[in-house]
């Protein structure tokens, strides 16, 4: 017969607040993660993610509940970039440029 045996593992609480600190290019790379290549199976799949995420609804859903982690994160890093005053404006050429309120999927 074995014994059962218990061991002691390392956990984040849900509840913890973590501060931390991340770089430019980090943030960059999340963000090219969420638009790149998070596995959307369509066009009209990435926009059904998203009415999920604004409706909260199917949070069951696998890729729901990783995207809105993912957006939370980009939002996060985003917001605190602003009130810490490290963000700059750059001049952005294009032909049709329009401020969309959700990032789009990839092409």
């Amino acid at each position: 017969m074995s014994e059962k045996k218990s061991v002691e593992v390392e956990i984040i609480p849900t509840e913890a607040i973590i501060e931390i600190k991340v770089s430019g290019e980090f943030a960059a790379r999340l963000k090219s993660l969420i638009t790149d290549f998070f596995p959307y199976k369509s066009n009209e799949h990435y926009s059904e993610i998203i009415k999920h995420i604004k409706n909260n609804t199917n949070q069951d859903d696998p890729y729901v509940y990783h995207f809105k982690t993912l957006l939370a994160l980009q939002t996060h890093l985003e917001l605190e970039a602003r009130a810490q005053k490290v963000t700059k404006m750059v001049p952005l050429e294009s032909g049709n440029i329009k401020q969309e309120e959700n990032p789009q999927p990839p092409q």
